[in-house]
């Protein structure tokens, strides 16, 4: 008994890769005041989907909050996506029932909706549960059909996941050539930047190879993954790749190449902590020294396996070490074997076998524990276990037949459907030479009516387009009117008068500095303020500084110390990050005269920036009166407040462009306990 595990990597359709920093941003998120549902369900699907392949427990949970939530606010496009993570973290969990109706539960509803993007997804899905069920039919319709839809949307990372599964199902199926030809083409549908899609793909395509015994092409796709993996930092990916090669060096006889692959492999999963890679490295190993010769580090090494495998529950593989150790028993005391222990590892590993429905591994129990009950002088025995042995072999062999008549009849439908195709061609022909003289005529018909069609189509062109120009300069008359109610609230005539007056009082009273002070300031700030409307989008820093000068003057203004201060998270660059010109001052200004002119302590004004997957999460927090809002407050000017806070929604909704319409942008405000606050989402112009 020498089975080796090899790695093969199926793919699922969909789903984003998160860095660290971004997983970390997406939890905060969650415990953000006054987050919207909506927002609240992405993140939890988002990081369901993330956690299915790590924790898939954690995964459930977050797929079950993204499912309740859905529901209660009615968002059945975001209840089927939770469905459809629930699907992933049980697929990885092992439970194939409960996430194949899971899968179903988002099928219908994706349907329902017509998102033949997500409908693909979960019938790329689906096939998973197939392919694990052995139901190969199943699993080939199902990821075809998915196939099919993804080319119809140019899905590029969907087809591949596709391709790619589809060459698993026909490796299962033993249909070599079939399997390259998918694996080849959905590497060919890679980018650069698809490192871990095209390694595993070359790995994919080296077990091929190593399956058809043309060992040197599996060696060269092997080491090519590796390559891939390694300068790429892929440790997971790399440990797969090395044990892939460290089998393949086993089979062409160089033991000590296999030796020292395999415990490169064996370490890097002891970095990730990875049980399941490290179990199978272990039994790789002890098969491995088995076959050397170096029989107690082969029992040390079956024994580390044995715990992981007791651990994780994988009665299937836990069978097989078992085996290997009562034949290990056997090697060790070639001339007297303790029976005894040998029939109780057998036995184990038949116990294991059958709580685990595996056929192939009760098989092998049942023959080893033949041989068994023949040395210890018990041939009835042994003919009944050799008996049950032979049955189940005779089953395995006839599952092998059926997957080589599915192969046959999978490849009769494609020959039929190609003849049927070519039949019904050659009728058309026919069907086309009867009828040409009637067409002779009917041509002349169609030609008066295209004509028709043409002159109609270019009025209709042409009033569409006239219309398109009237929106237009509709819509730029709009901007204008909005860029000049924003430079009028932003620069109230008030703040001018006042400034100018307060510059007069100086003068007056000999504060001559007081007064050249507070007129550079002033002249500097207009200046800023000319500059930056004529831009659609500025540098954020430019914002700070502008809003700084300002708040100094207002500071000076009114005669209160004032503090503005900026927190910028996730390692934000000020100058790389564009925003509209004069966005925040409106909500600057309010700040100062509907908040903390109104108190006695000093003021502080908080402007928060964060940046999360394509938008700019911005929040002006004040410590002034906080019975303040979007109504006004008692004695001041609500009127003035509303309509700077309507000038900066209004802009806010004409923010999205054709780089970022799929960007909810929103603002909202409310009272704190002291203080004030404005959150807004606007798109992060950083990329455009």
């Amino acid at each position: 008994m020498r089975i080796m595990y090899s790695i093969l990597v199926l793919l699922f359709a969909g789903g984003k890769v998160f860095s660290q920093g971004e997983l970390d941003s997406l939890k905060t998120i969650l415990f953000e005041p006054g987050l919207h549902d909506s927002t609240k369900i992405s993140v939890y699907n988002e990081l369901a989907f993330y956690f299915a392949s790590r924790d898939p427990e954690q995964g459930l949970d977050f797929a079950d909050s993204a499912l309740s939530l859905s529901k209660k606010i009615e968002m059945v496009s975001l209840e089927a996506t939770a469905y459809n993570n629930k699907g992933v973290n049980y697929w990885y969990m092992g439970a194939d029932s409960l996430a194949l109706v899971s899968y179903q539960m988002a099928l219908s509803i994706f349907r329902d909706l017509k998102n033949r993007r997500r409908e693909a997804i979960a019938m790329n899905n689906m096939a998973l549960i197939s392919y694990n069920r052995e139901d190969y039919a199943s699993a080939l319709d199902y990821h075809q059909q998915a196939e099919v839809i993804f080319r119809e949307l140019d899905l590029q990372k969907n087809l591949i996941s596709s391709l790619s599964n589809i060459g698993v199902v026909y490796l299962a199926l033993a249909d070599y050539p079939k399997a390259l030809e998918m694996f080849l083409e959905a590497y060919s549908q890679t980018d650069e930047e698809d490192a871990a899609i095209r390694g595993n793909l070359l790995s994919n395509v080296g077990l091929v190879y190593k399956n058809m015994n043309r060992l040197d092409n599996a060696l060269d796709y092997q080491a090519q993954a590796l390559k891939v993996f390694q300068d790429n930092l892929l440790k997971q990916d790399e440990a797969n790749a090395l044990a892939n090669l460290g089998n393949i060096f086993q089979q062409l006889g160089d033991l000590q190449k296999s030796d020292s692959l395999l415990t490169r492999a064996l370490t890097i999963n002891l970095e990730i902590g990875n049980s399941r890679r490290i179990a199978s490295d272990y039994s790789n190993l002890g098969i491995l020294y088995r076959s050397f010769g170096e029989l107690s580090k082969a029992e040390a090494s079956f024994t580390q396996a044995m715990g992981l495998y007791e651990k994780l529950e994988d009665k299937v593989n836990l069978s097989l070490v078992k085996l290997e150790l009562s034949s290990l028993e056997i090697d060790k005391n070639t001339y007297n074997p303790d029976w005894g222990r040998v029939l109780a590892l057998q036995q184990e590993a038949l116990l294991l076998a059958e709580e685990a429905r595996s056929v192939l591994r009760k098989q092998l129990a049942l023959e080893a524990i033949s041989g068994t009950y023949q040395k210890l002088g018990n041939p009835s025995k042994a003919l009944e276990t050799f008996k049950e042995s032979v049955v189940l072999r005779d089953s395995i062999f006839n599952d092998e037949n059926n997957k080589k008549l599915l192969r046959l009849q999978i490849e009769y439908d494609v020959k039929a459907k190609n003849a049927a195709v070519l039949a019904e061609n050659e009728l058309e022909k026919e069907r086309l030479r009867s009828e040409n003289e009637a067409e002779s005529f009917r041509a002349k018909i169609y030609l008066i009516i295209l004509i028709f069609v043409l002159v109609l189509l270019c009025v209709g062109y042409y009033l569409l387009r006239k219309r398109s120009q009237v929106r237009q300069v509709e819509y730029r008359r709009k901007i204008a009117e909005l860029q000049l109610k924003s430079l009028q609230a932003q620069m109230d005539p008030h703040f001018i008068f006042n400034a100018l007056n307060s510059i007069s009082n100086f003068l007056l009273k000999n504060r001559t500095e007081d007064a050249d002070f507070y007129l550079g300031k002033f002249a500097k700030l207009i200046r800023m303020i000319l500059e930056s409307s004529e831009q659609r989008l500025i540098p954020l820093y430019d914002e700070m500084e502008l809003l700084e000068a300002y708040v100094s003057i207002e500071s000076m203004r009114i005669g209160k110390e004032i503090s503005l201060r900026w927190e910028l998270t996730g390692g934000l660059d000020a100058d790389e990050v564009l925003i509209p010109p004069m966005l925040l001052q409106p909500l600057v200004e309010n700040s100062i005269w509907h908040g903390v002119s109104k108190v006695d302590h000093t003021g502080e004004i908080v402007i928060k920036v964060q940046a999360i997957s394509g938008s700019l999460y911005i929040s002006v927090t004040d410590n002034g009166k906080g019975a303040s809002d979007a109504q006004g407050e008692a004695g001041g000017n609500p009127k003035h407040q509303s309509m700077a806070l309507k000038i900066v929604q209004e802009r806010i909704e004409l923010l999205g462009t054709s780089e970022t319409k799929s960007h909810v942008n929103s603002i909202s405000w409310r009272s704190l306990e002291t203080g004030f606050q404005v959150e807004m989402v606007i798109p992060d112009f950083s990329g455009v």
